[in-house]
């Protein structure tokens, strides 16, 4: 997957936890199913925050194949 697609991919991660929760009251997210799991909220915060890391990650990467292109095309002209 390319730097922009994942971008757009993981920038959609907000609405696409809205959509899957809408409706679902405070009391249903933070019900855990037993003691060794995780409730709906635990792991969409997880999701959430991995998103969030990892959307900052490409975009560095992408800034740095972006100068790495430019500084390439400049020592070859």
């Amino acid at each position: 997957m390319d730097p922009k697609t994942a971008l757009r991919s993981l920038s959609a991660a907000p609405r696409t936890i809205e959509a899957l929760t809408r409706g679902m009251n405070d009391a249903k997210l933070r019900k855990k199913p037993d003691a060794k799991n995780w409730s709906a909220h635990e792991l969409l915060a997880l999701l959430r925050c991995c998103a969030d890391l990892w959307a900052k990650f490409i975009a560095r990467c992408s800034r740095r194949i972006h100068r790495h292109c430019v500084t390439s095309r400049r020592a070859v002209s």
